[in-house]
């Protein structure tokens, strides 16, 4: 429609059959770009909820405001992808932005680590960390109300209940609406399986809050559970089928993990052995089981794994030359080579890291590196895991070229 010219009366109706797709429920609208954004309206204004996936296209809302002007903005969390381009909404009405108060700390934790925050974007984004842009993070409008347990407001007939339920991130917000039986849960629910310890870096996100969330908003016995990313489950009975099936996977993993550690088995050993039974097929797109596993031990006995040599600052990597002098290079390729026809690619990747140790651009051990990485990169429908493994195969090649 921005590109076309598009005459009227068939440009408005264009617009307003696009808006009746847009409404979900009830008197309530999504619009998905970077996150889902909700706008519901009333007849004495509207609320938007997490403005920066209407970014998108702003004109849907931007249609509908002009009659239902904006009276409120609610935010789910502080991330970034929900929070930003209030100021395009606001302008300069006078009007409440509601965040538990836990977003202000949250916003001055990221700013604190931007140097490692820029590192891991680049790598995100297919660059070097070298090649980091050290640009001052945006400044965006700060939340004029901080609420602590809970906050209510009413507009036109519909109350907006929001709970602090933290789990993604500690302001976790969830936000009920009774009148239509809409829950608003952000981030604390994905059609994936969720990633509790991010490869770009952020604090542990403990799986018993999302659990204690989703517990929350399934209590309600909603109709509509609108989440931050992806379709909206729009009934009872996929609420309680999809919704609750994701929290018992959850509760799975969270549960098999304590039993490891209760019986004294290692990370390692307990990211091998706990799966999802099959009837939780959550995919693992984002986050992996494993990953959980391990974000859960850390976050529940920290980082001391009971070997001695862990309470010094001489990780293992400093004994890696004498590894490679021992027994030689052509040796640890030899038996690299062999673990890959094997398909055991992490030990190959092992083997040439200590070959690599002593000399970065072994061609030899940098190509049989490669062939492991590609050979992981066949075998993983994960986006994160592929993020790295293309990462780590730019820097094997970066070494080949020099």
């Amino acid at each position: 429609m921005k590109k076309i010219k598009i005459e009227e009366p068939l440009n408005g109706w264009l617009m307003d059959t696009y808006l009746d797709y847009l409404e979900i429920a009830p008197q309530i609208y999504r619009v998905e770009g970077s996150s889902n954004s909700y706008l519901v309206v009333t007849e004495e204004g509207s609320i938007l909820i997490d403005p920066a996936g209407a970014a998108v296209a702003p004109e849907f809302y931007e249609k509908i405001l002009a009659k239902h002007p904006l009276k409120a903005i609610l935010l789910t969390h502080a991330h970034q992808d929900h929070s930003d381009d209030m100021d395009r909404w606001i302008g300069d009405k006078q009007i409440p932005v509601v965040a538990q108060r836990e977003f202000k700390r949250y916003i001055e934790y990221v700013g604190e680590l931007q140097g490692f925050f820029s590192r891991r974007n680049a790598i995100w984004n297919g660059k070097f960390p070298e090649e980091a842009e050290q640009v001052q993070s945006k400044q965006q409008l700060k939340p004029t109300v901080y609420f602590s347990d809970e906050y209510e407001l009413e507009l036109g007939g519909l109350h907006f209940k929001m709970l602090h339920t933290p789990g993604e991130t500690p302001d976790h917000a969830t936000i009920w609406i009774p009148e239509r039986k809409a829950v608003f849960v952000g981030d604390n629910y994905y059609e994936y399986f969720i990633n509790n310890s991010t490869f770009r870096g952020t604090m542990i996100r403990p799986v018993l809050g999302y659990i204690r969330a989703l517990d929350n908003a399934l209590s309600l016995d909603p109709e509509y559970f609108l989440m931050g990313h992806g379709f909206p489950l729009v009934s009872g009975k996929e609420v309680k089928n999809t919704a609750g099936n994701f929290r018992d996977a959850l509760q799975y993993v969270y549960d098999e993990t304590v039993k490891g550690i209760n019986a004294g088995k290692d990370v390692y050993t307990l990211m091998r052995e706990i799966k999802l039974p099959g009837k939780y097929a959550i995919p693992q797109y984002f986050g992996k089981v494993e990953w959980t596993v391990r974000g859960i031990w850390q976050e529940f006995i920290g980082w001391f794994d009971e070997n001695p040599a862990s309470m010094y600052a001489t990780p293992v990597s400093d004994v890696y030359a004498d590894l490679s002098e021992l027994a030689g290079a052509a040796k640890l390729l030899q038996k690299s080579k062999a673990y890959i026809v094997q398909r055991e690619y992490p030990k190959a990747l092992h083997l040439t890291e200590i070959v690599l140790k002593t000399d970065p651009r072994h061609r030899e051990a940098n190509t049989i590196r490669i062939e492991a990485l590609n050979g992981l990169l066949a075998g993983t429908k994960n986006f994160i895991e592929k993020i790295w493994l293309n990462h780590a195969i730019r820097v094997c090649r970066e070494n080949l070229e020099t």
